[in-house]
């Protein structure tokens, strides 16, 4: 128990290796050339077995290649002597293909083990047919060949438990997170400028919002807006007579239009044309009607209704013996307050504060919308800025380090940042 409790004390004793993450390439290269540098012996044994194997299996090909069969019928001697050659051949082939690298380096060493093991492969597919047919003529030629390929393999392998040993597959793993750390952080970083771009886009366009709503109030507070306002005022007032004074027309078609379509078809071609345009659009019709044609219309109306033979003939009699009188001073009214109307409407949409104001109002608007595109913006990338990679990878780094190296280092990347607008 107390000796656990020891090991335990000493375990916090030794702090981890703290690796900047922007240095974490370079120390790595120096720490995986020292280390790889203890494999020189098991590199040099690799190639001296191999080319020493290698040699003598080109001696027993040529010896295979001369070799002659005996006590075998001629045709028998044709076959096996023709696989016999395709053999010799893929050996000659894979000896000239796969020589030993003059380069001792670790990385070569690997590359070459590969190359070998594969190699070995493709020739056992190859050369299987050829092999046992060889055999039955050429048993003692083509044994010790077999055995030296089975050797061969067999060096390869014991070559590549050697590397397993030592942890070589983590080292390449550390090599290739290393790569993929230093793409996330670049990627990162350019996630990081891009929002730092758009939250000082997003500043500027604020403030120039800021200053376009100051100027509006200042407009709609200044005597010209008081002006502005009386106009609007007046323009409003009128507007509720217009507008009565339309309720009043619709109200007097809406009660004659029945007996207006049934005159149409016997009135004369003058009053057909004012018929329809008031029965189409009855404002504009009777802003038109200098002369008062209605007028006329009704009275004739009146004088032909039996004609019509419509339901409610004293009904629509008595109406219009109150329509026809008023019509001459209600359009009066009608066509003043319409002139007036569009007069002070003009006179709104010409006055020179609105212009000015419509202009600060489209800037304002402008730097609205690119604010809110910006915020937007912004909390995309802030959402892409919580991609763990950097973290996940950087604890396999870690935790590999520990495998290969024997050794606890800790990467130092940067704190998590809490973006907030403004910021």
């Amino acid at each position: 128990m107390l000796q656990r409790l020891l090991q335990l004390f000493k375990k916090k004793e030794n702090k981890s290796t703290i690796i900047n993450i922007d240095d974490l390439s370079v120390w790595f290269d120096m720490k995986r050339s020292n280390y790889v540098t203890k494999f020189d012996a098991a590199i040099q044994q690799f190639y001296t077995s191999v080319q020493k194997l290698q040699e003598r299996l080109q001696t027993h090909n040529e010896r295979l290649l001369i070799a002659q069969p005996e006590n075998a019928q001629t045709q028998v001697q044709n076959v096996v002597a023709g696989h016999r050659d395709n053999y010799c051949k893929e050996i000659k082939l894979f000896l000239e293909r796969n020589p030993v690298p003059e380069d001792t380096s670790f990385e070569s060493s690997v590359e070459y083990l590969q190359q070998l093991q594969k190699a070995l492969d493709i020739l056992a597919a190859q050369t299987q047919k050829n092999a046992m047919a060889t055999q039955h003529l050429f048993a003692q030629d083509i044994e010790p060949m077999t055995a030296l390929l089975g050797e061969l393999s067999n060096t390869a392998k014991t070559y590549q438990e050697y590397l397993e040993n030592k942890k070589v597959v983590h080292l390449e793993r550390i090599r290739k997170n290393i790569q993929m750390l230093k793409q996330a952080q670049m990627q990162s970083q350019r996630i990081k400028d891009d929002k730092s771009y758009k939250q000082s886009r997003m500043e500027s366009a604020q403030k120039q919002y800021e200053q376009k709503d100051e100027e509006l109030k200042r407009m709609h507070e200044s005597s010209d807006s008081a002006a502005y306002q009386e106009l609007l005022k007046k323009r409003h007032e009128i507007f509720i007579v217009h507008s009565a004074a339309e309720k009043e027309l619709a109200s007097i078609i809406s009660e004659i239009e029945r007996a207006l379509r049934k005159y149409e078809y016997i009135a004369p071609e003058h009053e057909k044309r004012v018929i329809k345009e008031y029965l189409e659009n009855q404002k504009e019709a009777f802003f038109n009607d200098a002369s008062l044609v209605l007028a006329s219309i009704l009275n004739n109306l009146q004088q032909n209704i039996q004609q019509l033979e419509l339901k409610d003939e004293e009904r629509l009699r008595a109406s219009l013996a109150q329509i026809t009188p008023k019509l001459r001073e209600m359009r009066g009214q009608y066509v003043q307050t319409k002139n007036e109307l569009n007069f002070v409407t003009s006179s709104v949409e010409k006055y020179p504060l609105v212009s000015k104001i419509r202009e600060v109002e489209y800037k304002r608007a402008h730097f609205e919308e690119q604010m809110k595109r910006f915020e937007s913006e912004i909390l995309i990338l802030q959402e892409k800025l919580k991609d763990p990679t950097i973290n996940a990878v950087a604890q396999t780094i870690e935790l590999d380090i520990l495998q290969v190296f024997k050794m606890e280092a800790s990467i130092k990347r940067e704190e998590p940042v809490n973006y907030r607008q403004g910021n």
